[in-house]
């Protein structure tokens, strides 16, 4: 080999020598470049497994349970362990999420997707079904725990994919509705408990705006006649009676309301829907939203008519007598403070009259005490009749009555005397037990207090009193009119 040849193959050795470096250059490039992007790749999959782990340790409250196609568990996580009292490593891939569930409770929700696909569906099928598209919401469900017992949970259920998107499995995760199931049938209790009340109860629940207006009602009808239809939009005073003797508290309940305040228990008279009255009490408090403004008000009456009607009979007894039904002393007395102190603010008169019934003893021993009692109650009726509403008649005891007639001189009260002593001697008295109507006469006493001359309940009695008594000297059924001594006289 000449020279020439030699260099010419030491050349295209040297080149072939160069191409080889070059070559092993750039393969150690994309070693050392794949060895980075894989040691990159393992990285990030350390972290997303570790963020995985993170979360499935951290929801210690939910219980998350993967499975493969067959149902065998593969992921039981903390909160499944605390839920249902199993250790991981005792189901995954030793029980199937079939062991969690009620036999019975996955057996119907098979027969309802059965009906829904047209095949039969069960077992593992049903979470096959469920987790697949418009079927994946949570439903209610009932695990099975360790310990035999039932636990109530809110489910939902996925389908697990693969790189292929091809379903590997499925996931299941589940809230522990317990503690929502209590609560539940705590609020049911209380709404029965609430419900039997206004049943069993004399009482209705209401809602007013801030017009008064009833915007809610539950009770009403069986207390009022009303339907709740027929009162939302209504205000409840409107139902309020407007007699006087019925209007007791009304300017509190109204004041209550003006001000915004809380009340208890006021007394309010109100008309049933069959025009009965009615009296009720209220108690209510006023309704603000979380800003702080005025809603209105929400309470609760109270049915106490026949308290009321109770209280009043107690009253009347008290004050009236129970014979005849009229004013008693004391009613009597109270009545002459009130007109006494009127009087004295008007500068008016004030008058009483005696009536005593003459020969009264000898309607008793002739008839009887039950034909006695039978007339005074009969006479009891014609004073009524004889007298104007503001005056009042009260049996003083006995055959004794006693009338008080506010603003009333002198002259006008012996004008009513004559009146009463014509009533009854005109009148024919009907008593049970008699075949003839009874016939008597009375004498009255008239006394009247000035203004420029007040006199005590007493006094006033006392000189009224005492012209009756010479009433009786004068020959009985007569009028006199004391003036101080009791000397007038009006004869018959």
């Amino acid at each position: 080999m000449d020279e020439l040849d030699l260099r010419e193959e030491n050349e295209l050795l040297r080149g072939e020598i160069r191409v080889a470096r070059r070559a092993a250059d750039i393969t150690a490039d994309l070693v050392v470049k794949q060895f980075e992007e894989t040691s990159a790749a393992l990285e990030r999959l350390q972290e997303v497994n570790t963020q995985r782990e993170a979360v499935l340790a951290g929801a210690s409250q939910m219980s998350i349970i993967a499975s493969d196609l067959d149902g065998t568990i593969i992921l039981f996580n903390k909160g499944a362990e605390t839920l249902l009292g199993y250790e991981a490593a005792e189901v995954i891939g030793r029980r199937s999420v079939l062991d969690l569930h009620l036999e019975e409770e996955l057996f119907a929700r098979g027969e309802v997707l059965s009906s829904e696909v047209g095949r039969r569906v069960h077992g593992v099928d049903v979470f096959a079904m469920l987790a697949a598209e418009g079927h994946s919401q949570a439903q209610e469900w009932t695990y099975v725990r360790k310990d035999g017992g039932h636990m109530p949970v809110s489910l939902s259920i996925t389908a697990l994919r693969s790189a292929e998107n091809e379903v590997t499995g499925y996931l299941g995760a589940a809230m522990d509705l317990t503690s929502h199931k209590l609560a539940e049938q705590a609020v049911r209790r209380a709404n029965a408990l609430m419900e039997d009340a206004i049943r069993y109860s004399p009482i209705f629940l209401w809602e007013m705006d801030t017009d008064e207006r009833l915007t809610f009602l539950r009770g009403a009808h069986k207390i009022m006649g009303y339907s709740a239809e027929e009162l939302l939009g209504r205000r409840l005073s409107d139902l309020r009676c407007h007699e006087i003797g019925c209007q007791e508290q009304r300017g509190v309940v109204d004041e209550a309301f003006a001000q915004r305040r809380t009340f208890d228990r006021l007394l309010s008279c109100i008309l049933a829907r069959d025009g009965l009255h009615m009296w009720i009490t209220m108690s209510g408090h006023p309704i603000f939203d979380a800003e702080g403004t005025f809603r209105g008000y929400r309470g609760v009456s109270v049915d106490v008519t026949e308290l009321q009607r109770a209280r009043h009979a107690l009253e009347k007894m008290a004050l009236h007598d129970q014979l005849t039904g009229l004013a008693n002393r004391r009613l009597l007395y109270d009545r002459f403070v009130l007109e006494t102190a009127r009087a004295k603010r008007n500068s008016g008169p004030l008058s009483i009259l005696v009536v005593d019934i003459d020969y009264f003893k000898r309607v008793n021993d002739r008839y009887g005490h039950l034909v006695g009692d039978a007339c005074l109650q009969a006479l009891a009726t014609v004073f009524e009749n004889k007298l104007r509403e503001a005056d009042l008649v009260a049996r003083f005891g006995g055959e004794e009555f006693i009338v008080l007639l506010p603003e009333t001189d002198a002259a006008e009260a012996e004008l009513v005397a004559q009146k009463l002593r014509r009533g009854v001697e005109t009148s024919e008295l009907r008593v049970a037990g008699l075949l003839r109507p009874l016939h008597v006469t009375v004498c009255v006493g008239v006394a009247t207090m000035l203004p420029d001359l007040p006199l005590s309940f007493d006094d006033l009695m006392e000189l009224a009193d005492r012209a009756c008594y010479r009433a009786k000297q004068a020959g009985r059924n007569r009028v006199i009119v004391a003036d101080g001594d009791g000397a007038a006289i009006s004869d018959a």
